[in-house]
């Protein structure tokens, strides 16, 4: 998808015109045209407009083939340059800064926040690869499978053939027919307290 097709695409999802993205944007719309027909294409900071005035962000627009180390310091101070990020690094002896320990972080606390979120998907994907390697039968699947899985193991290691469908209700049991392994699916889910 080129970039107009992209603008478009996001523009009639949210269901606006060309007119209205031009004013949320501050872009007129017959540049918001010709960005979509791909006659003219955006600036950056026309980009940058558009993302937010779409409440998308701009990464949707950008195909980033990042191969070599002048690409990634490339990214990195035009991300230094828009957003103020934060470089850290331990010295040596004769005031050198020491590349082992180089940090870098955001000013922006809710980009950090953001971040923390990612780090912690990074966490569970790293789990749940982990888990295959661990529990070759019966694999969990979902963070919560794995603790139950962890759980179980403690108890009574070495015996995962005594589990059945993945820690799924039974489905011989009346509406317990289901292919995910939460009970909020369940038609009865909430109930127990009835």
């Amino acid at each position: 998808m080129t970039t107009g097709e992209k603008i478009k695409y996001f523009r009639n999802m949210r269901g606006i015109s060309q007119e209205t993205l031009g004013q949320l944007s501050g872009i007129n719309s017959a540049t918001i045209k010709k960005y979509e027909y791909g006659i003219r294409n955006p600036k950056p900071d026309q980009l940058l407009k558009i993302a937010n005035a779409l409440g998308i962000s701009i990464n949707i627009f950008m195909d980033f083939d990042i191969e070599t180390v002048s690409d990634v310091l490339s990214l990195l101070f035009k991300l230094d340059d828009q957003i103020d990020m934060k470089f850290e690094a331990d010295k040596d002896d004769e005031g050198n800064f020491k590349p082992a320990t180089v940090k870098l972080s955001f000013k922006n606390k809710l980009i950090n926040k953001k971040l923390c979120t990612y780090m912690k998907a990074l966490e569970i994907r790293e789990n749940m690869l982990n888990a295959k390697d661990e529990y070759s039968y019966c694999t969990p699947f979902t963070k919560e499978s794995l603790m139950y899985r962890d759980i179980f193991e403690s108890f009574f290691p070495q015996q995962g053939k005594w589990i059945k469908d993945f820690w799924m209700p039974n489905k011989e049991w009346e509406n317990c027919d289901v292919d995910d392994p939460s009970a909020r699916v369940l038609k009865n889910y909430g109930d127990s307290g009835k």
